[in-house]
């Protein structure tokens, strides 16, 4: 009588060949979520240098300007953005310095 079945060493190299493409998967995925949040990061500082740009712009004199302040520029925004991976925004008081993250730095 001649079974076909599967031998315990074919098993195990399905299962390793499964393990090193989820290994491959999951690093892709952790790159992929790493660039959003640098990007959403990127647009949150943009959102505040237009807010005190805009600002700057009605208070010629003014140089800074407090977050209660800038919300009116923010367009429905109640609290200043945040960092997605909880970097703290530096600079978002002084008008002619730029919004800078303390993970992501001040590149927009």
């Amino acid at each position: 009588m001649n079974k076909k079945a599967f031998t315990f060493v074919e098993i195990l190299i399905v299962v390793a060949i499964i393990g090193v493409l989820a290994v491959g998967v999951t690093a892709a995925l952790n790159n992929m979520i790493d660039s959003s949040n640098t990007k959403h990061c990127q647009s949150n500082r943009a959102s505040i240098e237009m807010a005190k740009t805009a600002f700057h712009r009605d208070h010629p004199t003014a140089t800074t300007a407090t977050a209660a302040q800038l919300l009116p520029y923010m367009r429905g925004q109640s609290a200043l953005p945040t960092c997605p991976n909880g970097g703290v925004y530096t600079n978002t008081s002084d008008i002619d310095s730029v919004t800078s993250c303390t993970i992501h730095g001040n590149t927009l």
